[in-house]
């Protein structure tokens, strides 16, 4: 089975082809503008990676995208790129935990903390994270997604933990401040994430279907809307 992932999720625009059980290539792009995703040149980027892999578009045989939680704008550029793909070729799209992904792309890291704890920066001074332990290389949940302040996330670890994602730095003052046990944090999960996608596509593990986007609290968006519906 071959399978084209996307993730974007973050300022980074990631993408991966895996086939025969395994990654073949990935590549990813970084925005300058977080508000801008290099998301714009999505499909630029998977034809020129489908070419450097020798497979054509109609050789896919499942499309796989982070569903989040992660940026709004991002993770429906990801999802409207795949469904689109979908469309074209008539093969299925399916969603993939973002936080899960992080972790399963950091699960080769060498560390002798357990618990794991992906963490991507929200709106209105909250973080997305969630709770995993490492068993042997693979991450088990063991929370569910949340959005909450730093500081309540905090409260929440009492044993070493390993932080992945660009969502400690940005919230690193509060967090180092509050946490009472050895911790570590990197802006980055160790492969691309998009590699993780795919193959937790492969397993069948952290699989959304049908295909949804996670948002985890209300877009901006939908709370305009209902500020603007309250009775």
């Amino acid at each position: 089975m071959r399978i084209l992932a996307i993730d974007t999720s973050t300022s980074t625009a990631r993408i991966a082809i895996a086939g025969g059980g395994a990654v073949m290539k990935s590549a990813e792009a970084v925005s300058e503008d977080a508000e801008n995703q290099p998301s714009r040149n999505l499909l630029s980027m998977i034809n020129r990676l489908l070419a450097e892999s020798g497979i054509a578009l109609d050789m896919v045989d499942v499309f796989a995208v982070s569903a989040g939680p992660g940026s709004f704008t991002g993770l429906r550029i990801g999802l409207g790129a795949a469904l689109g793909l979908s469309a074209a070729t008539g093969k299925p799209t399916i969603g993939v935990e973002t936080l899960a992904s992080m972790a399963s792309a950091h699960s080769s890291a060498d560390t002798n903390r357990t618990l794991v704890c992906p963490i991507l920066a929200a709106r209105k001074g909250e973080v997305y994270a969630a709770f995993f332990k490492k068993r042997g290389d693979v991450m088990e949940r063991v929370s569910e997604d949340m959005a909450l302040a730093p500081e309540k996330l905090a409260e929440m670890i009492d044993e070493p933990v390993d932080f992945i994602g660009g969502g400690f730095r940005a919230n690193a003052e509060v967090l180092t401040r509050k946490l009472k046990t050895d911790f570590t944090a990197v802006d980055a999960p160790l492969r691309n994430t998009a590699e993780a996608v795919a193959e937790l596509a492969l397993a069948g593990r952290a699989v959304i279907t049908p295909v949804s986007l996670r948002y985890v609290r209300p877009s901006q968006a939908e709370l305009n809307w209902e500020k603007l519906h309250a009775i």
